[in-house]
């Protein structure tokens, strides 16, 4: 009888984790508004949502850089919005702090580590390059790596080698890494059918200096999202869609990790 029970047990824990339904959120860093337009083919017809095709969407922060929209979109939900454009400093807690046991996300970058907790509890997940960046090295194949290996509640996957090849004037290498993302991307959905999965970018960049962004150049202040998810879960993306920005991308995270959810089969 207690080897029946057990094996009920297992039975039952193995069927939730298969169907319970996760939220990934992909961030591809620095993509321009009119590379995704151009870009994307395979994935835009899968998408349930798009937003910032009529450069409605854009950052929090005025500094249309990386590091204050992590900032944004991991403490949406504090009181007041801090615009220090440089560093984004955050007012806890953050989804990591009120979540933590629930979230995997992977990047490179050392400088997550910064502004991801207040009590500076372990990294959630895996940083690539814990010490120190290294101008010019790739690591979206190693990221992607991770992302597959490893599945929460909340899974943040940060792909940067788009931005580092822009960094470095390499058009080609650009538009690779973008194609590159969307393989990734692919990939992911096909090994997660009932998931919900919203992609993406942390800034734009220049329309005259394809290689930078920042203050000097306003027009990398736009941002683009896309959306996968059933209908019963729009309600999540109402406000996101009316005032589409990185804290109300935040805000969706915090929406979805307060809620259960489960889905068997996904249909639109």
């Amino acid at each position: 009888m207690k080897y029946f029970i057990l094996l009920f047990l297992m039975c039952t824990f193995q069927v939730r984790n298969e169907t319970r339904t996760s939220l990934n959120l992909i961030m591809l860093d620095g993509v321009r508004l009119s590379e995704f337009k151009n870009n994307f083919i395979m994935i835009k017809p899968e998408m349930d949502i798009i937003l910032g095709n009529n450069e409605e969407c854009t950052v929090s922060n005025p500094s249309n850089i990386s590091l204050p929209a992590y900032s944004d979109i991991l403490a949406a939900n504090r009181q007041n919005v801090n615009n220090n454009w440089m560093k984004g400093t955050l007012r806890y807690p953050t989804i990591i702090d009120s979540y933590y046991n629930d979230i995997f996300m992977v990047t490179f970058w050392n400088r997550i580590g910064d502004i991801y907790s207040k009590n500076k509890v372990p990294f959630p997940g895996k940083i690539i390059e814990p010490n120190k960046y290294i101008p010019g090295k790739l690591y979206d194949s190693e990221i992607h790596k991770e992302a597959l290996k490893n599945r929460k509640k909340l899974n943040i996957i940060i792909y940067s080698d788009i931005d580092t090849a822009a960094h470095y004037s390499s058009w080609n290498l650009y538009i690779q890494k973008i194609n590159n993302s969307e393989q990734y991307i692919t990939e992911l959905m096909n090994k997660r059918p009932n998931d919900i999965f919203i992609i993406a970018t942390d800034h734009s960049r220049s329309n005259n200096r394809w290689k930078d962004h920042g203050t000097p150049w306003p027009e990398s202040k736009y941002i683009w999202v896309m959306i996968k998810s059933k209908k019963e879960h729009f309600w999540m993306f109402y406000n996101l869609t009316k005032n589409c920005n990185h804290i109300e991308l935040g805000k969706v995270l915090f929406k979805f990790m307060s809620q259960n959810f489960s889905i068997i089969n996904r249909s639109k």
